[in-house]
């Protein structure tokens, strides 16, 4: 066998070492064939990298958060179709309170639109509830210093007046159901935190001074009122059919507005069925409208 011309340059390696005594020198020192390069052409922008990076530098998706986000929104959206289709027949403040306090607990993680939009629905259907009812009755406004609220310990007096009902001199009579009362609300505690405050009513016939009605004739209610309380469906049963109830307009820092609407059973919400009493009363007393009518 005749030798090549140009046999491949070889370096000493060490004794019994059979890989690098067979390799030729250009490939042990790094000096490769130009069929071995693989030349790809330039492109702007692209990392250094051929594989993907490692997974700690990567960006982090917290897929439960993400679901639990959809999930609050899915409530706010739930809860606006209750409160604009069904307030006057659902009790729907416990559900508001429920959805109120997932969104102040995620508050550094949902945008606060979502808590926006809870207040504003309820604002919307507590004034679309009180021009309502106030047709048949009436009102009273206040508002309530918490700074000064928390001052007096013994309780600070926000209302005192009285409602006369558009109906009070029907045919002529003066039918105990929709005759002049009076309102007393004291407010006893607040908390802010909750947006609650604890007061107490009482509710007595106006002419109790010129009459000299009895001290037991008042009503006397202690209860709790929060912006998500509805009117028509959180309301104080008064005598002869009628109620009353007590709105948190606007609970701000440091001033609460309230409004005390009065207003006839029937107004009510549509769960609520009227007491067999005050069904019979209503019915003797139509009747007695209707004779004075046609003796007329």
């Amino acid at each position: 066998m005749r030798a090549s011309a140009h046999p491949a340059a070889t370096t000493a390696s060490p004794a019994g070492d059979r890989l690098a005594r067979s390799r030729p020198h250009a490939y042990r020192e790094g000096f490769h064939a130009a069929q071995d390069h693989r030349i790809e052409p330039f492109q702007p922008g692209r990392g250094g990298l051929d594989v993907a990076p490692a997974r700690q530098d990567r960006r982090q998706r917290n897929l439960a958060l993400e679901a639990r986000t959809l999930d609050l929104e899915q409530e706010v959206l739930n809860i606006e179709l209750l409160a604009y289709n069904f307030h006057e027949s659902l009790d729907l403040g416990p559900l508001f309170k429920h959805v109120q306090r997932d969104l102040k607990q995620a508050k550094e993680r949902v945008d606060d639109s979502l808590l926006w939009r809870v207040e504003k629905v309820a604002k919307e259907v507590k004034t679309k509830q009180i021009a309502a009812l106030e047709e048949s009755g009436g009102k009273l406004d206040a508002s309530i210093n918490l700074d000064e609220l928390k001052n007096n310990l013994a309780g600070l007096r926000v209302i005192d007046g009285t409602i006369s009902p558009p109906r009070f001199d029907v045919a002529g009579g003066l039918d105990p159901a929709v005759q002049k009362m009076q309102f007393k609300v004291e407010a006893l505690y607040a908390d802010p935190k909750k947006q609650e405050v604890r007061v107490i009513l009482e509710v007595r016939p106006a002419q109790d001074a010129t009459a000299g009605n009895k001290p037991e004739d008042a009503m006397h209610v202690v209860f709790t009122i929060s912006p998500f309380d509805f009117p028509m469906i959180d309301n104080t049963r008064l005598p002869h059919g009628q109620r009353c109830a007590l709105v948190v307009k606007d609970f701000g820092d440091p001033i609460v507005e309230i409004t005390l609407v009065y207003f006839p059973g029937s107004r009510a919400s549509l769960k609520e069925k009227p007491f067999y009493d005050e069904a019979m009363h209503d019915l003797l007393y139509t009747r007695t409208v209707i004779d004075k009518e046609r003796k007329n």
